[in-house]
């Protein structure tokens, strides 16, 4: 056994527990993988009570036209031609649009592709949950003698919280009869577990965290109808592009983030310009890809431009300084974070530019970088997002600090906010839906948590989920949008999205 700030950790495998009782650790080992792309292309989804369902024939909906038109300029470069999917009725219609500084000129419906036919489960809520914790404790790295595993800190500093909230549950009257696994971040371990009866017999999978354990476990609760909750792995690619309605991800993706960028700048800039600066990397060339066309498809009236540097990743303003404008605001976006050297460089280089307004907008691994100069931070204006947000003047943070004080000899750390905010977030939606909650989530945002919020949806994309040659809108997953935008403002963040 190994003691961890009041926890105890068990190696075993299948330890029980009941809401408010005494109860084994977990969480995630090491980095996740972000590395990979989002596949597929982007699309609009579902919002609010939308309910897709099987046309009965094609809507042919006239396209209205705006009432004072302007002709088109083509041989101005703020007059794009784009793609987007807009929905009808049943069915979502790709149109070609002309645009001139954001207003329509001209637009065309060029394909009509049907709705796939997904109708929500009925609730099914009930007194008791099981449910299964699989996340790497790796308590196999454990030696007598020779102190915690760092990374055995952060799983205990997660489930404190969940402990916590599962306290808070059970005077809610959501019971939940628990079971924790430790994966140990191994795969041939999550396939031993998958097996275990207790895993067989929950109602809710919680985790695992590895990209490669979460894509069995999400197959194995698709194929056992079970709800899998995916609540620190942001990346897209765990369902793929198959059709996968018992998976939710509780951490925005990176293109999420960007999402959110693009949508405060749409929302806070009027004269501006855009700029994706990334290093020759694929991961990265293809996000600025994605923000490109998902700027577009907000219907910002500016453009994403893209750069990216040469082999040697080398960096000067020269470089970039023919894409930037003189007289309004030059949004430079860095989908970038893997070499904070590199970004260290660029942010050094923009802060020495002068007679160019400058806002960057970087990515939330930033905020655990050590090596830059903050008086940096301020000259290029900078905006990062996250998807936690502490208010540490709010008088519900300030009790929960007490209280987890109290309870375990020391302070909270961001990962137990996370793991009290979801395991809340879902014990709730079980006691109101049941396991079918996941088709439920996008109709519950209005309660508040202490630093995790919630605004769950459908993430779709163009395929066939019968194996025919029809192209239907697929449901991949429910994923968490909520994104925060703070900037950098003399000596800390402050929130401003």
């Amino acid at each position: 056994m190994l003691g961890i700030g009041g926890l105890t950790l068990t190696a075993c495998f299948g330890h029980k527990r009941t809401a408010g009782g005494d109860v084994t650790t977990f969480n995630q080992d090491g980095t996740v993988n972000t590395d990979k792309p989002r596949t597929g292309v982007y699309t609009p989804v579902l919002k609010g009570n939308d309910k897709p369902v099987t046309p009965t024939k094609p809507v042919d909906k006239p396209i209205e036209q705006p009432k004072n038109p302007i002709k088109p300029v083509d041989s101005r470069r703020d007059t794009v031609v784009v793609t987007d999917t807009v929905r009808s009725g049943t069915e979502w219609l790709v149109v070609r649009r002309t645009l001139y500084l954001g207003r329509v000129l001209d637009e065309v419906t060029i394909e009509h592709i049907p709705l796939v036919s997904y109708e929500k489960p009925k609730p099914n809520p009930k007194s008791t949950y099981s449910m299964a914790i699989m996340l790497p404790f790796l308590t196999n790295l454990y030696e007598s003698g020779r102190g915690v595993p760092e990374k055995s800190k952060r799983a205990a500093e997660f489930y404190e919280g969940v402990q916590l909230a599962c306290q808070d549950l059970e005077t809610e009257g959501i019971v939940l009869d628990v079971h924790t696994f430790d994966t140990q971040g191994d795969t041939n371990v999550l396939k031993t577990l998958l097996n275990n009866e207790a895993v067989s017999n929950a109602d809710v999978l919680f985790g695992p965290v590895t990209t490669e354990n979460l894509q069995l476990t999400a197959k194995y609760g698709l194929a056992n109808n079970k709800p899998v909750v995916s609540p620190l792995n942001p990346t897209e690619i765990i369902t793929g592009k198959n059709y996968n309605p018992n998976f939710v991800q509780l951490v925005p993706s990176n293109e999420g983030h960007l999402m959110g960028m693009l949508d405060y700048i749409r929302r806070h800039f009027r004269r501006y310009s855009m700029l994706a600066l990334t290093r020759n990397d694929k991961v990265e060339t293809a996000l600025a890809q994605s923000a490109k066309d998902m700027s577009i498809a907000l219907g910002n009236p500016r453009t994403v431009q893209l750069y990216q540097t040469g082999a040697d990743n080398k960096f000067t303003f020269e470089s970039i300084k023919a894409q930037l404008s003189t007289r309004d605001t030059n949004v430079i976006i860095i989908p970038s974070w893997k070499d904070e050297g590199w970004i260290n460089g660029v942010i050094h280089t923009l802060a020495a530019v002068e007679g160019y307004k400058i806002v960057v907008f970087g990515m939330p691994r930033w905020f655990d970088y050590t090596k830059t100069t903050l008086d940096d931070y301020a000259k290029i204006n900078l905006h990062l997002s996250r998807d936690t947000y502490e208010d540490r003047e709010s008088t519900e943070i300030v009790k929960f600090r007490r209280r987890f004080f109290k309870a375990y000899n020391l302070p909270p750390g961001e990962l137990s906010y996370k793991g009290y905010d979801t395991m809340l977030f879902i014990g709730r939606m079980l006691k109101k839906y049941g396991t079918a909650f996941p088709a439920y989530l996008s109709e519950n945002t209005k309660d508040d948590y202490l630093c995790t919020q919630f605004n769950v949806k459908g993430v779709y994309e163009y395929g066939s989920l019968d194996g025919s040659k029809v192209e239907q809108q697929k449901l991949r997953y429910f994923g968490n949008q909520y994104i925060n935008i703070l900037r950098y403002d003399i000596d800390h963040f402050v929130k401003v999205f």
